[in-house]
């Protein structure tokens, strides 16, 4: 969303002849203003809240401090490392028995 709203400003500053000053002030404006987008898991049940969020730390820890991080990726990584595991502890314990 940030990333669309600077060029959103950077376009519109260029049409209008405005200097980058007037985009970093209006950019501080309008970030404020735009809510951001949440993933809400205390809606969800407690059973299922500890199936999401496992993975979804999971994928914050892989990824370290970057800054802002997309929750939905930190979900996406986590799963898929998840999955990898349980499937390597499946194809391992299928070779030693």
């Amino acid at each position: 969303m940030s990333l669309q709203l600077a060029g959103s400003l950077l376009w519109e500053a260029r049409q209008q002849g405005r200097d980058i000053n007037w985009v970093k002030g209006r950019f501080e404006v309008e970030a404020r203003r735009t809510p951001g987008y949440s993933f809400e898991l205390h809606q969800l049940p407690l059973p299922l809240q500890v199936l999401v969020r496992f993975p979804l730390n999971l994928g914050r820890m892989v990824r370290g401090i970057r800054g802002t991080v997309d929750e939905i990726g930190n979900l996406m990584v986590g799963t898929a490392i998840l999955i990898g595991v349980i499937l390597g502890v499946v194809v391992l314990l299928s070779f030693l028995f």
